[in-house]
């Protein structure tokens, strides 16, 4: 397993991971209606403040949670999912594009699979979750909540884990593959993935 410098980080009790992002984070203070805003503001954060690459932090331009709110219908429960509001927020960061991904009859890609590729492209994941399924092992019909998957790795028992943010007020959390993937929005696998803008991939590419 290769020791990834950020999990120093880390408390002393995490297991290794493989790969994890030094994602910012921060609590969302109305529990039930803005997971989403500040996941994307987590997400921006990163790139704005810690992503490796100077310029891509540098042309990044940072938004407040309210920046984001106002572009997006947040309504009883949560977020009401609309691509066309994620690009709307897109646009205003000069230099990322969101895109909302869900499959009705199931990801052909389990979620692991799916936060491995992009955490080792050096892009955070926003996939929705079953709050109760989460946390107490029992699905309630108490609507999705979203959190920021940043990095894997395996635990002591050799089972796979997932490193994320939850903006209910648990930074960096460490839960088994199974619980978390258990626990992924069980209609339609939703899950908000981050790419560059064309303006973010000249600033990543060979081009001038």
């Amino acid at each position: 397993m290769v020791r990834n410098p950020l999990n120093n980080w880390l408390s002393s009790s995490s297991p290794d991971l493989d790969n994890l992002l030094h994602v910012p984070f921060d609590y969302q203070p109305r529990a039930e209606d803005e997971c989403v805003v500040y996941c994307l503001w987590m997400v921006i954060h990163y790139f704005k403040n810690k992503h490796p690459n100077k310029d891509i932090r540098t042309e990044t331009n940072s938004l407040s949670p309210d920046e984001i709110a106002n572009e997006m219908t947040i309504v009883k429960g949560g977020w009401k999912p609309d691509q066309d509001e994620l690009t709307l927020v897109s646009a205003k960061t000069g230099t990322l594009r969101f895109h909302l991904n869900y499959w009705q009859s199931g990801s052909p890609k389990p979620l692991f699979e799916r936060v491995t590729e992009h955490v080792d492209a050096g892009r955070p994941v926003i996939p929705f979750v079953n709050g109760s399924q989460l946390r107490q092992g029992k699905r309630d019909n108490d609507g999705i909540h979203a959190v920021v998957a940043s990095g894997y790795g395996e635990n002591s028992s050799g089972t796979d884990v997932i490193a994320f943010h939850d903006p209910w007020g648990f930074p960096e959390d460490i839960k088994a593959r199974p619980k978390l993937e258990d626990a992924w929005d069980p209609m339609f696998n939703q899950i908000v993935t981050v790419t560059l803008s064309s303006k973010g991939e000249k600033i990543e590419g060979e081009d001038p």
